[in-house]
């Protein structure tokens, strides 16, 4: 997995120096939890030309910052969940994962999904000027409108 490159646009000034000018810190290795197993990846580390503190860090396409498991597997659990698959089935596929997912685990992720789908939602309001009304946003989809249609969140 390639780090994903910014673009020179998005440069930002040294919190330290001030300096613009950025260069390859090297890398850091992270285990991140996959379908393969566990895999190593290297997070390449940016630091500025001038002092040589780091700046930022690039993280792999499908590996979050701060997470243990990448997102490809939280998006699967997610949309398990969004099809109200049974918790048998949800339990079977961590187990055969090899590493543990616990259900408070699968959770924390719905709750997140959906606390996104309604902060989005929110904005969009705002942008629109409460053109649009949505009525509201739980774990398992959008309910927009006083009509109740269901937009799934997946």
């Amino acid at each position: 997995m390639k780090p994903t490159e910014d673009s020179p646009s998005s440069i930002v000034p040294c919190p330290h120096c001030g300096a613009t000018r950025e260069e390859s810190g090297g890398y850091r290795r992270r285990k991140l939890r996959t379908f393969r197993g566990i895999q190593e990846v290297r997070v390449k580390r940016i630091r500025c030309a001038q002092c040589k503190r780091q700046k930022r860090a690039l993280y792999p396409e499908d590996c979050p910052r701060s997470r243990w498991y990448a997102i490809s597997i939280q998006e699967h659990f997610l949309i398990l969940a969004s099809h109200r698959a049974p918790e048998s089935v949800q339990n079977d596929l961590a187990k055969n994962l090899g590493f543990p997912l616990t259900r408070p685990t699968r959770l924390r992720w719905l709750r997140s999904a959906g606390a996104r789908a309604k902060r989005l939602l929110q904005r969009e309001n705002r942008l629109l000027r409460g053109r649009v009304y949505w009525g509201s946003v739980d774990e398992w989809g959008l309910w927009p409108g006083p009509q109740g249609v269901r937009v799934p969140l997946l």
